[in-house]
């Protein structure tokens, strides 16, 4: 795969196989001529750390996910939550990257990124649990090399528990509003959409 640019990105990505193992970087350059420069440092990069390895079993981030959810999150009663998390998180991080080399700089990363985008604090809570988990399974079951992260840095402490509206009080709560309010309040209660979601509908959508 040739280098190529994401939406909203700046920069260029390469995206390249070493022994049928998918990698995907950004090469942190905003000119052609740059990222073909950093790709090849990077291809030689990763090559060396393969070698370095040999025939390890370490598991990308992606990987560590799906063996999380198969062994565990498809039990928990908020399973359909768990799953929903976990793609919210491969969509902000290097997938192919391997769940050893994560850092307190890519989960702090991965922060920066969803408060950017304005998403809300209790879903990055949530999200942060997951990978938590993941990761101290990936350590403690599987055997894999982890890095050293403090998690709490990053989980807010003050998160408040959420509870679901009654039926009166969400009658209330639209026969209370503007009429236009009204009709986006009634809509995100039957279709569970977030302020985010709702707000940024199309007609194509």
């Amino acid at each position: 795969m040739s280098i190529f640019k994401r939406p909203g990105s700046p920069f260029y990505y390469t995206g390249f196989q070493i022994e049928g193992r998918k990698f995907l970087r950004s090469t942190k350059r905003t000119t052609e001529r740059e990222a073909r420069s950093e790709e090849r440092r990077i291809k030689a990069e990763e090559r060396a750390k393969f070698k370095e390895r040999g025939a390890s079993n370490s598991l990308t981030v992606d990987q560590g996910f799906g063996k999380y959810w198969k062994e565990h999150g498809h039990k928990l009663a908020w399973a359909s939550e768990v799953q929903r998390y976990i793609q919210e998180i491969l969509a902000r991080v290097d997938p192919a990257m391997l769940v050893e080399d994560l850092t307190a700089a890519d989960v702090n990363d991965f922060v920066q990124k969803w408060e950017s985008e304005g998403r809300g604090e209790y879903a990055l809570n949530r999200s942060l649990a997951i990978w938590r988990a993941m990761h101290r399974r990936a350590r403690k079951r599987w055997r894999q090399k982890t890095q050293e992260i403090d998690w709490a840095d990053f989980l807010n402490p003050e998160e408040k528990r959420v509870r679901h509206a009654t039926l009166e009080e969400m009658r209330a709560l639209i026969d209370a509003s503007p009429q236009r309010l009204g009709v986006a309040i009634e809509w995100s209660l039957y279709t569970g959409c977030r302020q985010f979601e709702t707000y940024g509908l199309t007609w194509d959508d």
